[in-house]
């Protein structure tokens, strides 16, 4: 990561945190894409990017919707901010793990959010 990218990396992730504060999901939402496609340009891995904007693209309204659940946003820059705490570190397998549960995490939530419209189908 340069120098410019960890400059834009601080950028987006107080972004996301004024967002958060606001306390609409709809706008830490985009914040929160722009701290997402900080991180991809910074791995300078260019079929890698690609692939991850890829899934992201597939997957944004779920993610958009998913982050309107309680505590979500809260939970989101908080996994945020060890993420850039490890990279700006240069804690590269800190930051690989963090990365990866931010991951796995919203996949939960997926399960969870469906399960949800499962419970409301029966009520």
């Amino acid at each position: 990561i340069t120098d410019e990218e960890r400059h834009e990396l601080l950028e987006a992730q107080e972004a996301c945190a004024r967002e958060a504060a606001g306390g609409g999901s709809d706008a830490y939402y985009y914040a929160n894409e722009r701290f997402h496609e900080v991180i991809y340009a910074a791995c300078h891995n260019a079929f890698l990017a690609e692939q991850t904007r890829q899934l992201h693209d597939r997957l944004k309204p779920y993610r958009r919707l998913q982050l309107r659940a309680r505590s979500r946003v809260a939970g989101s820059l908080a996994e945020h901010q060890g993420i850039v705490d490890a990279l700006l570190a240069g804690e590269g397998d800190e930051a690989e793990r963090l990365l990866r549960e931010h991951i796995l995490i919203q996949g939960e939530r997926l399960g969870d959010f469906i399960a949800s419209f499962d419970a409301a189908a029966v009520a």
